[in-house]
């Protein structure tokens, strides 16, 4: 609130603060008038009705008691002459109440007469005036009647404070507006040569110095007048000189290749910048003015400077009268960081206190610095040894400690002398060796290679050499070499050259396959003798994995066998591989891991398919003595049980013949015994069939149809084969006739059938047709065992799987 009015005093012109200044002074003198006066009335007023109180208090006490005497010769009760007496008597208006009370401390009778508060609440809240309440107890001759009470309000007094009050106020209103107007006109007048001044100033402080005014009005004010115009002219004259010097300051200024800056310490802004600040800082002039350091605060200081906190220091120190230099990082525009030499100095001026601050980049000078501290450091301190030679000669300028603790000299021992000496002579001489080597240089400015080099004692050792040529700045073009002694590592490595040379010999002279596999399942190592099993050559194989040569196992088994390997350690196991031309064959692995170098395994193959051969064919060979044994005894049963049953039908056949021979043909019986003798004759023929099974019927080969042949085993085929397979009967006619034993055709087709049965899972078919067929002499030679000529085929085929 105090800065709002502030700021509108200071809006206000000079004649209207007059105004006011006067104006509020009289209103002040006028309102302490009036509250004098009131506060002065209601003193008098206090008093005077604490004096009419007690006037009227008396006269009411002399009535009352005069009603009180008379109640014994009165006709009227006492509360009706009290009532009567207090009714007739003349009150003043500011009495609101008087009453009566007996020894009972009834009201006997009572006078309320209201008065309204015509002012408002808090005028009587500062009047201060309170209300009159007189209680006096009735004595008469000694004896008490009762209280009389009477009350007084301060209603009345107030209200005649108030309305006086009102029309005081109204005159100093009337009185304000008068004075309003008559001090306007008499202050307008007066300050028109002050409005004049002002407005000249005004127009000055803009930067119009060709102002001046008319001196004219009382003497004070042309004497000022006159002042105002001198004063002008000689502010014109000094911008008019500091115009120059600015423009002169100004191009030494723009020329200065430092970033130069100037800063009000009391703005907190730059006021002035050259052309160089705008380059280091990344930003315009427009940009800069107006703006503090704080543009340039790191977000993050380097080197932990906090920048705000050293500046402001700075700022401090300098404005206290210290030239300082100090060096500090900023950030430009471009959010990159610049290591700066700054300088301050306060400039002289009486105005303002600035401060002039240069900036000079010295990130790179500071980073060159510290690189070759670094570097003399690295150098110094490096576990290979460094050495400097100077290219047109081939001096050596530089050691470091290393270098010559390498080579067994002393410090400084080696400068000056020629390269060659570090050389050790092979077929070449050391100086041929150095001069080869510097050849190299000149042209590709890098060399490296190991190289045999001698110590001051004579030693040899190997030292792996990194060479490269650089431009000195005195000594012209330079070699530095930077030298590992290595002679351990080649130790170790023609040891382990010898080593892999004897491993691989025996490898190589191995009857097992080798390999040595990552555990992604690649192929490192080979040897000849898998090269042999597989029919792939070594870096075939190198180029291959397992998967491309495993022929049972997927990708997922192969993993999950790598996996247990690695868990227990070894592992043995057999498998299939694939060879180059697509066959199969079975090998014997046997596994071991190796966990060191991420991890390898070593694997020795044996090719075991002559041994799994062998043990398939042991088996058949035992499947086909237990089948055989087995059919021997189904066939020594079945030629017992034939040669039994043919005995029996012997007898049958014999006693019939006998029969038919004394049984006329005439009669039916005679029709009976040929069927029976017919059954008998089918029935040998069922015998013979059972030791054609069993192998036990003589061979007797004779001219047949192989049609009817087959006819006649069709019902025991039948039940060989069951009854969910069906059995298909094609013959071809006009079938030539053969010469063979009929019971071969009933064996052939028995064992053909029981191999369909076998072969069918479920139901199935089985076709049995005849035909013929020829072969000429080009069919035979190309299928061996076929001899030409026109032969009759027997075919037997079934709808099944097939059979192992």
């Amino acid at each position: 609130m105090t800065w709002s009015i502030s700021r509108l005093w200071d809006r206000l012109s000079l004649m209207v603060r007059l105004l006011l200044a006067v104006v509020l002074s009289m209103a002040i003198a006028l309102l302490g008038l009036a509250y004098y006066d009131a506060h002065k009335t209601v003193i008098n007023i206090q008093g005077d009705l604490a004096a009419r109180s007690q006037q009227d208090m008396e006269i009411l006490e002399y009535m009352v008691a005069s009603a009180l005497v008379a109640d014994a010769s009165s006709s009227d009760p006492l509360p009706v002459r009290l009532k009567a007496v207090l009714q007739d008597l003349k009150h003043g208006p500011e009495v609101v109440h008087v009453s009566f009370r007996d020894t009972s401390d009834a009201v006997s009778a009572c006078y309320d007469t209201p008065l309204a508060l015509e002012s408002p609440l808090w005028f009587s809240r500062w009047c201060g005036l309170e209300e009159i309440r007189e209680n006096r107890a009735m004595m008469i001759d000694g004896e008490y009647y009762g209280v009389l009470t009477q009350i007084i309000s301060p209603h009345y007094a107030i209200n005649q404070v108030w309305e006086r009050y009102v029309k005081r106020m109204q005159m100093l209103v009337l009185c304000f507006v008068l004075l309003w107007l008559v001090m306007t006109w008499v202050l307008r007048q007066g300050l028109l040569p002050l409005k004049a001044l002002a407005k000249a100033n005004e127009a000055l402080g803009l930067g119009d110095l060709s102002t001046r005014l008319e001196v004219r009005g009382s003497p004070e004010f042309r004497k000022s007048l006159s002042h105002f115009n001198r004063m002008a002219e000689k502010i014109e004259t000094a911008r008019n000189e500091l115009r120059v010097s600015e423009q002169r300051f100004r191009v030494l200024i723009e020329q200065a290749p430092d970033a130069i800056v100037v800063y009000d310490l009391d703005e907190e802004r730059f006021v002035d910048v050259n052309s160089s600040a705008e380059i280091l800082f990344g930003c315009s002039r427009e940009e800069l003015l107006g703006k503090g350091p704080q543009c340039f605060y790191p977000a993050s200081a380097p080197g932990d400077l906090n920048f705000s906190e050293t500046f402001s220091k700075n700022l401090k120190k300098t404005a206290a009268g210290e030239n300082l230099t100090f060096e500090q990082f900023i950030r430009t525009a471009h959010d990159t960081h610049l290591l700066c030499e700054v300088r301050m100095v306060m400039l002289p001026d009486e105005r303002r206190r600035l401060i002039r601050a240069s900036f000079i980049d010295i990130t790179q000078r500071r980073q060159a610095e510290k690189n070759i501290q670094i570097q003399a450091q690295i150098t110094t301190n490096m576990a290979e040894g460094v050495y400097l030679v100077r290219l047109i000669d081939g001096l050596i300028i530089y050691t470091n400690p290393k270098f010559e603790e390498m080579f067994g000299y002393g410090p400084g021992e080696m400068l000056w002398k020629h390269v060659s000496i570090v050389n050790q002579p092979t077929s070449k001489t050391p100086d041929e060796t150095a001069e080869e080597i510097m050849t190299v240089l000149r042209e590709v400015k890098q060399w490296k290679g190991e190289i045999r080099n001698v110590k001051k004692d004579g030693t040899a050792f190997w030292s792996l050499a990194n060479v490269s040529v650089f431009e000195h700045p005195e000594e012209g073009p330079v070699l530095v070499s930077v030298h590992t002694d290595i002679t351990e590592r080649k130790q170790a490595e023609e040891a382990l050259h010898a080593s892999e040379e004897r491993h691989r010999a025996v490898l190589a002279t191995a009857m097992d396959g080798f390999w040595m596999v990552d555990p992604q399942g690649r192929l490192l190592e080979v040897n000849e003798t898998y090269c042999r099993m597989s029919g792939y050559n070594a870096n075939e194989l190198m180029a291959m994995g397992i998967l491309d040569i495993e022929a049972v196992e997927t990708e997922n088994d192969i993993a999950a066998r790598s996996r247990k390997t690695q868990l227990q350690g070894q592992d043995r196991f057999e498998t299939k591989h694939r060879r180059k031309d697509g066959t199969i064959f079975d090998v014997e692995v046997s596994v071991q891991f190796h966990p060191a170098e991420n991890g390898w395994l070593v694997a020795f193959l044996r090719d075991i398919s002559d041994q799994k051969r062998m043990e398939e064919d042991r088996e058949k060979l035992q499947a086909q003595l237990v089948q055989a044994q087995k059919m021997e005894s189904v066939g020594a049963l079945a030629g017992g049980v034939a040669h039994d049953y043919n005995n029996m039908m012997g007898v049958i056949l014999g006693y019939a013949e006998l029969a038919l021979e004394k049984v006329d043909r005439s009669q039916p019986l005679y029709a009976d015994l040929q069927e029976i003798h017919r059954a008998a004759i089918r029935s040998t023929e069922v015998t013979r069939q059972l030791l054609a099974f069993a192998r036990k019927q003589t061979i007797a080969p004779r001219v047949i149809d192989l049609n009817e042949a087959v006819e006649g085993m069709l019902k025991m085929l039948r039940r060989l084969i069951g009854e969910d397979i069906d059995l298909t009967w094609l013959p071809e006619s006009s079938l030539w006739p053969v010469n063979m034993d009929p019971s071969q055709i009933d064996q052939m087709l028995a064992n053909l059938c029981i191999n369909a049965r076998d072969a069918i899972s479920g139901v199935g078919r089985i076709t049995i047709e005849t035909g013929t067929a020829s072969f000429d002499e080009i069919y035979c030679s190309e299928n061996p065992g076929f001899v030409p000529g026109e032969f009759v085929l027997l075919s037997l085929s079934d709808d099944g799987c097939g059979m192992d």
